[in-house]
């Protein structure tokens, strides 16, 4: 909801306001039904039929284990992703609304993900295990595993995530959605496939991250073009 005020105010103060109209309206109709429809997939998807299927496949013990896994880890990167979000929302939309290139701010907005998701694999890859069982006890160690395994899935969503509003920025908000049903139709798949088949809970889970590292670089890289097709017009 605060990227869409921000995105009103942005476009709105960058034309004649007299000139405001119920036609130049029609051009926001699609925030609140597309940006609500994402988010409400996003929940659907990893609250529920991703539990979902961990339960019924692989147990509550499984789903346990992975929920408070998903729970703690997700927590710092949600923090330090969201904070960069808006920044770079805020910044990249004063570039687009004064025609002036992205490129710079691209490049730093990387960096930074790109740094704080190193030292996140890192640390997750070599002390997940450890750090778990300290924070938790002993009992939650194999959570601390399961990081270990959806680690280079969540590195890439260090780089994701800061750029996330890119479509909104764009007017990109649609595809951003339609690609978003097709990441979540293809990774949960292939997580039932392997749910079906009978393979162990660990195997499984790195199929389903291995599949979102692919989601997350498509992701990225469509992020990157529309970034890089502005600046082309704008150099």
């Amino acid at each position: 909801m605060n990227a869409i005020m921000l995105m009103f105010q942005s476009k709105i103060e960058s034309k004649n306001y007299k000139k405001f109209s119920w036609e130049r309206l029609k051009e926001y109709r699609d925030f609140p039904l597309i940006n609500s429809l994402h988010a409400f997939t996003d929940m659907f998807a990893t609250q529920f039929l991703l539990f979902w299927i961990i339960t019924f496949y692989f147990g509550k013990l499984e789903l346990g284990l992975f929920a408070i896994m998903h729970r703690y880890v997700r927590a710092p990167i949600t923090l330090i992703t969201g904070s960069s979000s808006q920044l770079f929302f805020a910044e990249a939309a004063q570039h687009k609304n004064n025609n002036t290139s992205i490129h710079q701010l691209l490049k730093k907005t990387l960096f930074t993900s790109a740094v704080f998701g190193l030292l996140f694999l890192l640390v997750t890859l070599f002390f997940g295990p450890t750090i778990f069982s300290w924070y938790l006890g002993e009992k939650w160690t194999l959570a601390g595993h399961y990081a270990q395994i959806m680690s280079p899935a969540l590195t890439l969503l260090f780089l994701t995530s800061p750029l996330s509003t890119t479509p909104l920025i764009f007017g990109k908000q649609k595809q951003a959605f339609l690609f978003s049903l097709l990441g979540y139709a293809i990774t949960l798949s292939l997580l039932l496939f392997t749910a079906i088949c009978n393979w162990k809970f660990e195997d499984a889970l790195w199929s389903y991250s291995l599949s979102f590292v692919g989601y997350y670089l498509f992701i990225l890289l469509w992020y990157i073009h529309l970034i890089r097709k502005h600046n082309a017009r704008h150099h």
